[in-house]
């Protein structure tokens, strides 16, 4: 439920008749920013330190996972961490599960799902299991090239070193539209766009 910070500071102050709520547990988001915002700042109410409540889910849902799901879905994160990946940080990982877990661990979602974590979407990721890693190292190796190069889109995907030239062009025509300014959202769109799985 959301409320205005108005009935936030109404729900917090006793009841008409001098009685105590309840207690209140509210998330107010770091970005917030409202007329009201002193009344209900650390001075009024009480701030709780929750953690890395990111990586306790992370946990959970590995857990959840079925059995011939597992070892790759852990092998593929722990690369990720190990590697120290930008976009794996624990909230991203665990919508990256999450992902896969709404769509009924279908495995090819566990290829499809690598947007959350800013790489390109693999369907066929789990095809062969012995080269799940190398797949993964391959694509997280495209992905640096594509955001970090100081060249330009279309030079960067020259560095890519693809030997389908069409297929090439199409692709730079692609990432010269999005940019590449954040892996996440123009690896998205190419989950969302069908016309754009050959990506």
């Amino acid at each position: 439920m959301t409320v205005t910070g108005t009935k936030l500071v109404e729900l917090r102050n006793p009841l008409p008749d001098g009685i105590q709520r309840p207690p209140l547990l509210v998330f107010i988001p770091d970005d917030l920013r409202t007329s009201a915002e002193d009344s209900f700042g650390v001075a009024t109410f009480e701030d709780l330190q929750v953690g890395d409540v990111y990586q306790q889910v992370v946990s959970e849902l590995l857990g959840r996972l079925p059995t011939g799901l597992q070892n790759p879905v852990q092998e593929i994160v722990g690369r990720l961490v190990d590697k120290a990946w930008s976009y794996a940080e624990s909230k991203a990982i665990a919508r990256f599960l999450l992902t896969i877990e709404v769509n009924e661990f279908d495995p090819a979602v566990v290829g499809a799902a690598l947007f959350e974590v800013g790489l390109v979407p693999d369907f066929e990721l789990l095809t062969d299991p012995v080269k799940v890693i190398q797949r993964l190292d391959r694509n997280r190796d495209c992905v640096s090239t594509l955001t970090w190069s100081p060249k330009s889109e279309r030079l960067r995907v020259l560095e890519l070193e693809l030997a389908n030239r069409a297929f090439r062009n199409k692709l730079a025509n692609f990432l010269v539209e999005v940019g590449l300014e954040d892996p996440c959202q123009w690896t998205r769109r190419i989950v969302l766009d069908r016309n754009l799985w050959e990506f």
